[in-house]
């Protein structure tokens, strides 16, 4: 397993994304967010399903050359406070345990199957109803921001 502190999250694709557009409403959020991780030495992680749905999205809904998006998402890779994780041998399995007839998002639950495997167990999203029903992981919303400052001070 990835070696990752307690003080880490698991950083949402939405949020890459939210962070790469300015005029999002949630772009100042999301870089207080940012800078309060590097500040407080707070790991972020992206999976590899956030690079590929990012590079998906930044081609597809805002209209950037498979270049440009490539560009962009290979940023995160390289930029502290990010770490990438991947899937682990065993994240099928547990990918598998958490899929439930109410909770039927395989996507999310892949990403959160990721996460927990490599000892990630909490995630900023602008959708937590998403992980809602994922015991072992944690899920805030931006507008949460002000609890995670507090709860992480030096």
């Amino acid at each position: 397993m990835t070696s990752i502190s307690n003080k880490n999250f698991l950083v949402d694709t939405n949020i890459l994304v939210y962070s790469l557009d300015r005029k999002s409403p949630h772009f100042p959020g999301v870089v207080k967010f940012f800078q309060w991780a590097q500040d407080n030495h707070i790991n972020l992680a992206v999976a590899h399903q956030n690079i590929l749905e990012l590079i998906h999205t930044l081609q597809i809904d805002y209209g950037l050359s498979h270049k440009l998006a490539l560009q962009k998402a290979k940023a995160f890779i390289a930029a502290p406070p990010f770490q990438t994780i991947s899937p682990l041998p065993a994240t099928l399995s547990k990918y598998f345990t958490l899929v439930t007839k109410k909770n039927k998002n395989e996507f999310d639950l892949y990403l959160a199957a990721t996460a927990l495997d490599n000892q990630v167990n909490q995630i900023i999203t602008h959708n937590p109803k998403d992980f809602a029903q994922i015991k072992d992981l944690k899920a805030y919303k931006l507008n949460q921001i002000s609890k995670l400052f507090s709860r992480f001070k030096n």
